[in-house]
């Protein structure tokens, strides 16, 4: 994808609205906040070693990023929540505690963290985007052949539609990634919006469907509000038959 063009940056940054808790089902809490955050939070030493040597950028990232990931464990009621490090893994992905799931997601001066139980969810992934148009070569890049037909269907709706599907897929990959430690990319999942019930039909291709035989189908949600767009993916911990 050609970052010179993808994703749109606006300057100043901007926080809101988002739509986090229009796609949120009960048994997820959040948090948000902006970036960079004020009242200067410190990271956990363990945090502060994770995010040594990052670029300040990516370190006011970090900062937001755990700063939410605890202020949402909270609400949840995780014992010493403010106390138990979010560290990262080899992909960057953040590392939750025994007994949670969660996700993080930043854009243009804005951070949110949701988290859950995992005996509710066995994977949870969120993503916020601007809701802009996006450049017709990375909706060549990303998009299956179903999903740019349904695309051109749907070009007079005024709302965003690619982007929509894109905050979607990192929304599943946020998901999936802790449970099958495999990539998966933007095709490998044909994803079909229903705008009435602001939910994402989501089909894996069929080797992945088997990587994730032992849960559910995963669901997808949405919202869009201007400036952003929403999108919310949680992976059932009982198994269900597959989307064929």
């Amino acid at each position: 994808m050609s970052s010179s063009t993808w994703p749109p940056v606006p300057k100043p940054p901007v926080l809101a609205p988002v739509p986090l808790s229009r796609v949120l089902p009960d048994g997820v809490s959040w948090a948000e906040a902006p970036i960079p955050m004020p009242g200067r939070p410190k990271l956990l030493p363990a945090e502060e070693s994770a995010a040594a040597g990052s670029f300040p950028e990516r370190y006011q990232d970090f900062l937001a990023g755990r700063a939410c990931a605890h202020h949402a464990m909270v609400r949840l009621g995780v014992p010493g929540a403010r106390r138990i490090p979010v560290l990262r893994g080899d992909h960057r992905e953040p590392l939750w505690p025994r007994g949670v799931v969660g996700s993080i997601t930043h854009r243009a001066g804005y951070c949110a963290a949701v988290v859950a139980r995992s005996r509710h969810f066995a994977g949870i992934g969120i993503d916020a985007e601007l809701a802009e148009p996006m450049p017709p070569d990375v909706v060549q890049d990303f998009c299956t052949e179903g999903e740019r037909t349904w695309l051109r269907a749907h070009e007079d709706d005024g709302i965003p539609w690619a982007t929509v599907l894109f905050s979607a897929k990192e929304s599943l990959y946020k998901a999936w990634f802790p449970l099958a430690r495999s990539w998966l990319d933007h095709r490998d999942a044909e994803l079909t919006p229903d705008p009435a019930s602001r939910t994402i039909r989501i089909r894996l291709a069929p080797a992945h469907r088997e990587q994730l035989a032992r849960y559910g189908t995963p669901q997808c949600t949405f919202a869009v509000a201007d400036p952003h767009i929403a999108t919310f993916v949680s992976i059932p911990t009982r198994p269900r038959r597959f989307e064929r």
